[in-house]
Parts: C-alpha cells; sequence; structure tokens
C-alpha cells in the first residue's frame, strides 16, 4: 500500500499515476479480505466495484484528452481548461450550478 502510494506521488504521467494509486488501492482492499470477517469481505467487494467504476471514468478521462491532445497527459502540463474552454466551462458551470 505505501509503496504504491508512494510511487503515485513520483510519477508526473497521468495514467502511470492512476495506475500506481490502484497498486495502492488494491493493497487497502486486500485488508478486508485479509480479516476474514462478512463485513470485511463486503467491504472489499464493494471497494473494488466502485474503485473499477471510477477508475474506468478517470482511464477514460485521461484517454480523451490524450487523444485530442496527440500526447500523453502529465501534471507539468497545467492549463488544460486553457486547451479545452468547452469542456471547462460545463464542468466549471456543473459543479456551480
Amino acid at each position: 500500500m505505501f509503496v504504491g502510494a508512494l510511487l503515485a506521488l513520483a510519477q508526473s504521467n497521468l495514467k502511470r499515476m492512476l495506475a500506481f494509486s490502484t497498486i495502492d488501492d488494491m493493497g487497502y482492499l486486500l485488508l478486508g479480505v485479509v480479516i476474514g470477517s462478512t463485513l470485511g469481505i463486503s467491504g472489499a467487494l464493494i471497494g473494488a466495484l466502485s474503485h473499477a467504476l471510477f477508475k474506468l471514468i478517470l482511464f477514460g478521462a485521461v484517454g480523451i484528452a490524450e487523444s485530442a491532445l496527440g500526447r500523453s497527459v502529465t501534471l507539468d502540463m497545467r492549463g488544460l481548461a486553457a486547451k479545452f474552454p468547452v469542456r471547462a466551462r460545463r464542468s466549471l458551470s456543473a459543479r456551480l450550478g
């Protein structure tokens, strides 16, 4: 868990960061399974399902941005909202809305 978290923090490529974050999250889910109780296993199952759904959305969003840009998205690329103003405006209005 801790190694996955540290490796995720060391990444600048967003896809690699998400991948190491997944390793970190799987460590927490494994703790629920190792506990062995019904509550631990149920929690791990719910956590795995929600993790899979949200990581699918996150990887999809990064993939769409990379496809539109023609290169990998990194943390050094500050200001993606300037490159995608319509999407950023919709996202902002949905949050404020």
